[in-house]
């Protein structure tokens, strides 16, 4: 993982602009590359190396001419969004996500409080800003007998739930309306069983510097609901936020008329359970990004990963054999159901 995030970062540098990531060499690489940067030393490292371009409002003077500083607006929003969240002393980043917290408020105060009463927004409800601050969404599900019903799920906003085709939205979570939640399984019923990957694989621009955009980018593991998303408990896979992992994607065996056997796809690995969530075992140990079944035939699973690569396992994912490697980033893959013998790959690179 941290392998991979260090890598993010230093694919920002390339092109003509690379000299604005140069900033990441005044930074103690030790602790770069074991994760353990204080917000104070990043932001030390950032001010120390732009300090004599003298730049204002994102603009330095180059021979002559205002130039860009690359990733500026970028660093200052991480600035801002962080500062009031880090130990004011030390500058460390929390170690827990909200879901956490939340277990543990909830442990320490067991009895229930009322749901109701009178609520007003006092906004803002505008923003001067267009799109920017509105949030991200990671997925979306659909019940299979009911058109009108779908569940979404937002980066660092919970899931969410509409039975009306979208016109009308419900948070769904045990009140935790902050959670990562990068998939969703939905498995059609009376009431829903669901199961969501926990973080936000796709956030952070500064992960590779140790603090990502929230602890709450960062797995707490699978979450499975049997009422419908009303409430959630853990599954076999679960961890804490400070072991960084992230669960990319889950499928559902289609073959399984019992809905018990799923895949995830983990930062630590492919896992697979055939009992609910009750019980997973690590298949292979391969990062992937994504993972598909090729349609009429789930036993053969595509998989694709953070370099380029694409893998095929032809048996129900114990082992994986790369069917095209390439020196680009991030992948994402998906499968013709016109032609399942089509795979189609789209690279960041």
């Amino acid at each position: 993982m941290k392998t991979f995030y260090l890598s993010l970062i230093l694919a920002f540098s390339v092109g003509p602009v690379s000299f604005g990531q140069e900033w990441t060499d005044n930074l103690p690489q030790d602790k770069l590359q074991n994760g353990e940067l204080t917000f104070y030393e990043i932001r030390d490292a950032f001010n120390d190396y732009w300090e004599p371009f003298n730049v204002t409002n994102g603009y330095y003077e180059k021979n002559g001419e205002q130039v860009k500083a690359p990733y500026w607006k970028i660093f200052r929003r991480w600035e801002w969004f962080w500062e009031s969240r880090v130990d004011p002393i030390t500058g460390k980043f929390p170690e827990t996500t909200a879901y956490e917290e939340l277990q543990k408020f909830l442990k320490e105060n067991p009895e229930p409080k009322s749901s109701s009463g009178n609520w007003s927004s006092m906004g803002p409800t505008t923003t001067s800003g267009g799109y920017a601050g509105l949030g991200r969404l990671n997925c979306i599900a659909f019940k299979s007998s009911d058109a009108n019903t779908l569940y979404v799920g937002a980066a660092s906003g919970g899931i969410w739930k509409s039975t009306d085709a979208g016109s009308n939205w419900t948070p769904l979570g045990d009140n935790n309306a902050v959670l990562g939640v990068s998939d969703i399984i939905v498995v059609d019923g009376t009431p829903d069983v669901l199961y969501i990957a926990t973080g936000d694989r796709d956030g952070g621009s500064m992960w590779s510097l140790g603090g990502g955009q929230s602890r709450d980018n960062n797995s707490v593991g699978i979450l499975k609901s049997t009422d419908g998303g009303a409430t959630w408990n853990t599954t076999d896979l679960s961890w804490t936020a400070s072991q960084k992992r992230r669960v990319n994607r889950l499928l559902l065996d289609p073959d399984d008329v019992t809905n018990q056997t799923l895949y995830a796809a983990t930062s630590i690995g492919v896992y697979k359970t055939t009992n609910g969530g009750t019980n997973w075992t690590q298949l292979v140990s391969t990062h992937f990004v994504n993972i598909k079944f090729k349609p009429g035939d789930p036993t053969i699973i595509y998989g694709s990963n953070w370099y380029g690569d694409v893998y095929r396992s032809t048996n129900s994912g114990v082992s994986f054999t790369a069917t095209h490697t390439t020196s680009y980033g991030r992948t994402e893959i998906a499968v013709s159901a016109n032609d399942p013998t089509v795979v189609y790959a789209l690279s960041d690179g």
